[in-house]
């Protein structure tokens, strides 16, 4: 449970410090006033990344040079406190003290789900949308998922310098297209083992709340890769 947060020139916020002590909390306000602000701010504690902005800098209140979140929280065995800072040139995070080492070791004491007016994405956007969803939610599951991801994306990269180098590396290509091919199908397969669970989930779900329904929910894409 979140005890403590303190923003530090964060969005609008020069100076934030709240306590709670429930485990329930409601935020309420006029316009403008910072409720969405806050609630970036412990997204990006989590993550490392705000789902408005683009670029760490642009969370910086106006006329300051960075901005620093304190998280301080409990657990059923201990407490624990987590420390994010970004600037123009670098970000800092530290969790009790100490610089993180892996994105896991936050996700050990800190999890942050975030439900905005943008989701409806998911069903009325294009495929990305679904795809960041499954990549995100497999992320907070799975904390090597996020390495697979990273070293897919660094392929890529290492595949199109192949591609548009000026003297063509046969070679080189085949090499990087092959491990290409290998980190999409874990990636696809990782996405599939996701996708059965949530229908499976949402079927349990029918069942509890739709008893007399003769409503069912299928994964086709699921269902076809497992063939």
């Amino acid at each position: 449970m979140i005890t403590d947060i303190t923003l530090t020139n964060f969005r609008c916020f020069q100076k934030l410090s709240l306590h709670f002590t429930s485990s329930i909390v409601l935020i309420e306000g006029d316009n403008g006033a910072g409720k969405t602000s806050l609630l970036e701010a412990l997204h990006y504690a989590c993550y490392l990344r705000s789902f408005r902005a683009t670029m760490p800098t642009q969370l910086i209140h106006f006329n300051a040079s960075a901005f620093s979140l304190s998280i301080q929280g409990t657990t059923l065995e201990e407490s624990w406190a987590l420390v994010v800072g970004a600037s123009q040139e670098k970000r800092m995070v530290k969790l009790n003290g100490a610089p993180l080492l892996t994105h896991k070791q936050i996700f050990d004491y800190y999890r942050v789900i975030t439900i905005t007016e943008h989701d409806i994405d998911l069903i009325a956007g294009y495929p990305q949308a679904r795809r960041t969803f499954l990549d995100s939610t497999l992320f907070l599951l799975d904390t090597d998922y996020g390495i697979l991801l990273k070293q897919y994306t660094k392929i890529i990269k290492q595949r199109t310098a192949v591609l548009t180098n000026h003297f063509f590396d046969q070679n080189a290509y085949d090499l990087w297209t092959e491990k290409f091919c290998a980190a999409s199908r874990a990636i696809q397969e990782k996405r599939c083992e996701l996708l059965k669970k949530l229908e499976l989930k949402v079927q349990d779900l029918l069942r509890i709340y739709c008893p007399t329904s003769s409503l069912t929910i299928a994964c086709a894409y699921a269902e076809k890769k497992t063939k």
